[in-house]
């Protein structure tokens, strides 16, 4: 079982954008899929949609039941500094780092410098990222910390304010050591697939709808490992079998063609000494 909820640290790619998210596990339940969302969940919910704005940005939606009191952004502290999409009427930012492009969150509200105690992130902030972190102190000399959050007053999700945040930008490994398995999201039918492209088709868990796409490429990673093992059994002469001249392979390969690695082996299970990105 999951315990209480939990401070996630997330962060665009280069860390020009970072936040914490408080989040309870697991989500919303299934529910019927002709039913709307309860008005006001305890929960978060996990949708993908096929609407053009959503599939293009690649956006697993992560939505927060009290987003003003769940969500806080701790750099950067001007919105300036980012920048930001708008399309259709408008009514959202998506808001994306300038940087490396990264689109961790789109809202429409009203934002409000606070400041909030550190220990409600301690559980999520590593020692060396806390250095970093100057407290204020209030007018009591209680150490505080400077963050942009969503105004809670007047704020209702879906009827004057919309938060949705990017689960793919919470961070792989956190402090406290439980990881937000978004496979286990998938696997457990806990994500919802939108139909707002045509707007006709009700909601489902187990297939994305027409136009749309799924979390995550487990076919894909299952037919390189397949096309990576047929390599390297005819390279090393040995058919179905993965030889200890492996990763002497794979680095000649990459000498050739330093890219290699990104399209023919996905997995760290065959090429661990291999860097993941260039």
């Amino acid at each position: 079982m999951d315990s209480s909820p939990l401070p996630y640290h997330g962060s665009c790619h280069c860390g020009l954008v970072k936040f914490i998210a408080i989040i309870s596990m697991p989500p919303v339940g299934v529910r019927d899929s002709a039913a709307p969302p309860p008005p006001s969940p305890s929960q978060p919910r996990f949708y993908k949609c096929n609407c053009s704005t959503c599939h293009k940005s690649g956006v697993f939606h992560m939505r927060l039941p009290d987003a003003p009191n769940e969500f806080f952004l701790f750099s950067p502290l001007n919105l300036e500094e980012l920048s930001n999409y708008q399309c259709f009427k408008r009514l959202v930012n998506w808001y994306f780092c300038p940087t490396c492009g990264v689109r961790c969150f789109g809202v429409a509200a009203r934002w409000k410098k606070d400041s909030i105690e550190p220990e409600r992130f301690n559980l999520a902030i590593s020692s060396e990222e806390g250095k970093q972190i100057t407290p204020i102190k209030d007018n009591d000399e209680q150490q505080r910390i400077s963050v942009l959050r969503l105004d809670p007053e007047g704020y209702k999700e879906n009827q004057t304010g919309y938060f949705s945040l990017n689960a793919l930008t919470i961070d792989q490994d956190q402090p406290h050591g439980k990881r937000l398995d978004l496979r286990r999201i998938v696997d457990n039918k806990w994500l919802e697939y939108l139909d707002r492209k045509e707007g006709v088709a009700d909601m489902r868990y187990d297939y994305p709808q027409e136009g749309g796409s799924s979390c995550g490429g487990g076919h894909r990673n299952t037919l390189n490992k397949a096309v990576t093992r047929g390599l390297l059994s005819s390279l090393n002469g040995k058919p179905g079998a993965q030889s200890s001249f492996s990763i002497p392979i794979c680095r000649s390969i990459q000498e050739k063609n330093p890219f290699a690695h990104l399209w023919i082996f996905p997995s760290a299970y065959i090429c661990k000494s291999l860097p993941c990105a260039i």
